[in-house]
């Protein structure tokens, strides 16, 4: 089975230039368990020539990233120099030096310490995302997508394993902001008042890095009973020079449904809301929902009853709000962080209408295709 195994490999290895399997493989063996399963797959599309460009479905259209030569694996992971560029800037940020090359995207090389092919691996899943980026219609500058690409490989890392910079590369510039986090697991009814108060720190700290004039939001959702009457609520601020100003404080009411739509509605109020602003830029939206977070941010399914909802709104971030860039940030929920807290009270608010109202299931869906996402709002 092994033999059969390596064979496999070996065959889809030759056939994309790669001559010598038994350095992926090995290489492969190393990566941590934290490592996300999407990040290995997309080393593995690679290798194998699976990736959805348009030279493997026979189409002619050039790169997504450079506009230079055509789309195809080969060029991105190789040939293209803006994703060189994206490579140089990483792993210089991170404190050493590395080759650009097709070998070196995969990991196809003589052993790499786990350290490298991990960083590796998430930077080639953060060029691909970009791509995917580019295909849908968002427009940067080839150095505005190499500080994307950058960027999101850094910020991946982070949130996975805090201290992965630090541990393994004591010569790293990377900024702060990439260091600082918490645990995943920290949003339980255990939290301990050392974590809250951390929490509440780290948020603090990433809402001062803002730029001034960035545009952020805190969003929650609410049902009573969980389904039951539901709200959604959002909290719309912006980066001032001395701190930040509330530009708006939005609670809908939902009708009967979930805390989860609540807090998907909650996002699309946000969103909807730095549209109408005619807001160019990147919206920051912090949320305590990780079913929110990991189906906007990574694609995640959000369950059946939410399928319409999140078709919906992410067809309208993928068009009518193209000109925003959204970035997701988890939180967790009752942590003593006052603005989170805000977008839960206008929530409940919501929820609380919908039970004096009784509207019903309502198809919020529809209402996000048709641009009537403020129909629902109440005055909390």
């Amino acid at each position: 089975m092994t033999s059969n195994f390596t064979n496999y490999v070996k065959d889809k290895l030759t056939r994309v230039g790669i001559t010598n399997s038994s350095y992926y493989l090995q290489n492969c063996k190393h990566t941590p368990s934290w490592l996300p399963g999407y990040v290995r797959y997309t080393s593995i599309a690679i290798s194998h020539n699976a990736l959805l460009t348009a030279s493997r479905m026979h189409l002619d259209e050039p790169c997504h990233l450079c506009g230079v030569q055509e789309d195809s694996s080969k060029h991105l992971f190789g040939l293209c120099q803006v994703a060189r560029l994206a490579h140089e800037r990483f792993w210089g940020t991170i404190g050493t030096t590395r080759g650009f090359s097709f070998e070196a995207a995969i990991c196809a090389e003589a052993y790499q310490p786990s350290h490298i092919v991990t960083a590796q691996y998430m930077l080639s899943s953060s060029v691909w995302r970009a791509r995917t980026h580019g295909y849908w219609g968002l427009q940067k500058s080839g150095d505005g997508w190499a500080e994307w690409i950058c960027e999101d490989a850094l910020s991946r890392i982070a949130k996975a394993c805090p201290t992965f910079f630090n541990r393994n590369f004591p010569h790293n510039t990377v900024p702060g902001r990439h260091k600082v986090d918490f645990s995943g697991s920290i949003g339980n009814s255990r939290i301990n008042r050392a974590e809250k108060n951390h929490a509440a720190l780290v948020i603090d700290d990433h809402i001062r890095s803002l730029p001034t004039g960035t545009m952020f939001a805190f969003t929650d959702g609410s049902a009573s009973p969980n389904p039951g009457p539901a709200g959604a609520g959002a909290a719309i601020l912006q980066k001032t020079d001395s701190g930040y100003e509330v530009l708006n404080l939005l609670a809908a009411a939902i009708g009967h449904g979930t805390n989860n739509r609540g807090e998907l509605f909650a996002i699309a109020m946000a969103a909807a809301d730095a549209n109408e602003r005619n807001y160019a830029g990147v919206l920051h939206i912090y949320t305590d929902s990780k079913m929110a977070y990991g189906a906007l941010k990574f694609g995640w399914s959000a369950g059946r009853d939410n399928a319409s909802l999140l078709s919906g709104m992410r067809h309208q971030i993928r068009t009518t709000f193209r000109l925003i860039k959204i970035q997701y940030h988890w939180l967790p929920g009752h942590s003593n962080i006052a603005l989170n807290d805000t977008a839960d009270k206008l929530a409940a608010a919501g929820a609380a209408y919908s039970a004096h109202a009784a509207p019903g299931v309502l198809n919020l869906g529809k209402l996000v295709m048709d641009q009537r996402i403020h129909c629902l709002l109440i005055d909390s």
